[in-house]
């Protein structure tokens, strides 16, 4: 649907060839799908449900209800995410890895998954200590996961929200017009 709406009504005309730049980047998003399949074949989802089995985290140390641990565990998952996108932009050689996403010549939904290999790897291991040390219910993970996908190709595509709705969509989330100046070139821009 977003390359759809990117294809109707671009935010930006293109500066590279769009089909060329499109397949790498999808292409990358499968072959780290591949991988991480291959080399960790439980999903987050799967971390969750093992922690369940043996009742580990503090989620459940704590007897939180589920209609507690579910939004809790997209909030807590979200803040954890931040902290290494943070992490990613301040230490050089987790920069390098985040400088594949960042070197995309031009912005769209197939931005939101360019992602260096090592970066997905580190990213599924980091957020998965998460899960366990919490006791995320397997349904928040999910939910979370989802969200965070979606979100992602959402910030990046080329598309613009009508100025109005802009104003108000950007109180809650981010939207593209407001996540294309963190890719901006100036580094004060970039990093803020």
């Amino acid at each position: 649907m977003l390359t759809f709406w990117e294809r109707l009504a671009p935010a930006r005309a293109a500066s590279v060839v769009q089909s060329a730049r499109r397949a790498s980047n999808l292409l990358l998003m499968v072959f780290n799908t591949v991988l991480l399949r291959l080399s960790m074949p439980l999903s987050l989802v799967g971390v969750a449900l093992l922690a369940e089995s043996y009742d580990f985290g503090l989620f459940r140390l704590l007897q939180v209800p589920l209609g507690a641990s579910i939004p809790a565990t997209i909030v807590l998952l979200d803040l954890a995410v931040y902290g290494q996108h943070v992490a990613m932009h301040r230490f050089a050689p987790l920069w390098r890895l985040h400088l594949v996403h960042h070197a995309d010549l031009h912005l769209d939904a197939t931005t939101g998954v360019r992602f260096h290999t090592l970066e997905i790897l580190l990213s599924v291991a980091y957020k998965a200590t998460f899960v366990v040390v919490l006791g995320c219910p397997a349904a928040g993970v999910l939910a979370f996961e989802a969200i965070l996908n979606a979100m992602s190709m959402f910030s990046h595509a080329n598309v613009r929200l009508p100025a109005r709705l802009e104003t108000v969509v950007r109180r809650f989330v981010i939207t593209p017009d407001m996540h294309r100046v963190h890719h901006s070139i100036i580094g004060g821009e970039m990093n803020s």
